[in-house]
């Protein structure tokens, strides 16, 4: 199936806890954007991208990657599927680092926002990626 076809019929979704894995998902998610052509447009900054180990986050740290974008990852505890979209953002010729943590903890956002003042001071952006849809209860 190419990149920009739709699978005609998708299964339901479901899993069984929250955060989900990608190698869970069916249709399988289309995050590494093989036919796109890059720009440059991100070239010398770095991205954070929160839950940017599977699914959109995934596909949004690639592109940036591929846009230029050096990449820091937060995730809470998706490791294998961090260290794919790692391998991913590095094969693109950029730079990743993970971070495992569960941002809803105030202490691990300001121990890793004090790191990366200290660390890096060229951040351009931080688009976050760690929604989730928990249904209605009845």
């Amino acid at each position: 199936m190419a990149s920009t076809e739709r699978p005609k019929n998708i299964p339901p979704q479901h899993q069984g806890g929250l955060p989900g894995h990608e190698e869970d998902m069916d249709p399988r998610t289309q995050s590494f954007m093989g036919a796109y052509r890059p720009a440059g447009k991100l070239r010398g900054k770095v991205a954070i991208v929160t839950g940017g180990d599977s699914g959109i986050g995934r596909a949004v740290s690639i592109a940036f990657a591929k846009e230029g974008a050096d990449l820091a990852i937060l995730y809470l505890n998706e490791y294998e599927d961090a260290e794919t979209t790692k391998q991913a953002v590095e094969a693109e010729g950029r730079r990743c680092m993970l971070f495992a943590g569960d941002i809803a903890n105030r202490d691990f956002v300001n121990r890793w926002f004090r790191w990366r003042l200290w660390r890096q001071h060229r951040m351009g952006f931080s688009p976050e990626m760690d929604g989730c849809f928990l249904p209605p209860r009845n």
